[in-house]
Parts: C-alpha cells; structure tokens; sequence
C-alpha cells in the first residue's frame, strides 16, 4: 500500500514538475516576445504564405509549447485547472490567433493531427470559462 502512494506521488511530482518547466519556457524572453507579437500584432497573420524560416521556427516552439500541454492534461497526466491557472489568458489568444495557420500547415503538410492537442486544450479551455 504504502509504496503504490509513494509512486503515485513521486508521478505527480514529476508531472508537476514537467508543467512548470513548460511554464518557465512559456515565460522565457524570446517566447514572451513571439507570444506578444502573436497576440497584439499581425506579424504572423500571412505567415502560412511564406517560404519557412526564422519566423516559422519561433512560432513553432510558441505552439509546440502548447500541444505538450494539451497532451498532457488530456491524458490526465497534469490537472487541468493547474494548467488553465498557469496559462489562464494565453492558450485561447494564442489558439484564435494561430488557428489559420494551424489549418494551412495541416492542409499544407498533408498532417490532419498537427497542433491536435493544442486545439484540443483550447476548446477545453473555452468549455471550462463558460
């Protein structure tokens, strides 16, 4: 009995740990900044026209940030109202504002399940506040 709670907890501490890692990526400068850029600006709006680069690479580690956390709320392995509490205005902005996108590069990359955490994790998010 006792080393099943040990494990259980010794799991949740690892869990947590791995979203607050996520987190502190999330805060990083460079990730604030195409965050900001993101949300407050068209910088990213045509962005599925153009040939990948630079801007593309940063928008992906935004969002790849984003699909980890959908993955693992979704699967249980992080508490959902953590996550919403930690990233409370940033995974719906950034989902309405990348959403085009998302669509494109599916289209694009013949990859139906691109960003499908994320978008999960958004919609979630949106049931959640209602």
């Amino acid at each position: 009995m006792y080393s099943r709670r040990a494990n259980k907890e010794s799991r949740q501490s690892r869990n947590l740990q791995a979203i607050l890692d996520l987190h502190t990526r999330h805060m990083s400068e460079d990730m604030m900044q195409v965050r900001g850029d993101l949300i407050y600006t068209s910088r990213y709006d045509d962005l599925h026209e153009a040939e990948y680069g630079r801007e593309h690479e940063a928008l992906h580690r935004l969002l790849g940030i984003y699909e980890l956390l959908g993955a693992v709320t979704r699967r249980n392995l992080a508490d959902k109202d953590l996550v919403f509490d930690l990233f409370p205005i940033s995974i719906a902005a950034c989902y309405e504002r990348s959403a085009n996108y998302i669509e494109n590069y599916r289209a694009r990359s013949s990859n139906p399940r691109f960003m499908h955490n994320f978008e999960w994790l958004a919609k979630a998010f949106e049931n959640a506040r209602q």
